[in-house]
């Protein structure tokens, strides 16, 4: 799912809000990337500029059964498509996403509906982990949050 609507967005996490979102890219041993006429040159890791969600800031939780829309603004500085997943990590049970992965070029705004496992009965943390690869090198950044029983 691409292009989310603005409207549908309540805030934007940037990177720098260490305590909800880390990012961090691989660093391969091997220069990959684009080849200007046989002079390689070194391919920059694609960027993860935010993550967002349509859940509260203040107690980032979402009810058990219920969802919300996760999306993220990513881009490649090197113009490469990039390809990306969303996973879901933490909790006792795992919910459910309506598109977990997908592509995109440039600077895209990409999300998906995640849907909360069902049968909660105690709060618990789960986090949604992104992953971005322009095929050469990768950047994750991981948005945690809370499920809670359904009141």
């Amino acid at each position: 799912m691409r292009n989310i609507p603005r409207k549908a967005l309540t805030f934007l996490l940037s990177v720098s809000a260490a305590a909800f979102l880390s990012c961090s890219g691989s660093n391969p041993s091997s220069s990959g990337g684009n080849n200007n006429g046989g002079n390689q040159t070194v391919n920059r890791e694609p960027r993860i500029l935010g993550i967002d969600a349509t859940i509260s800031y203040d107690t980032r939780e979402l009810m058990s059964g219920t969802y919300m829309i996760v999306s993220a603004q990513i881009s490649d500085p090197d113009g490469d498509t990039m390809m990306y997943s969303f996973e879901e990590t933490g909790g006792t049970k795992r919910g459910s996403f309506y598109s977990s992965a997908g592509s995109a070029k440039g600077n895209e705004l990409i999300g998906t509906k995640y849907t909360a496992p069902s049968g909660i009965s105690v709060k618990e943390l789960h986090t949604i982990t992104l992953r971005v690869s322009d095929g050469y090198r990768e950047t994750t950044g991981r948005l945690d949050f809370f499920v809670v029983p359904y009141r």
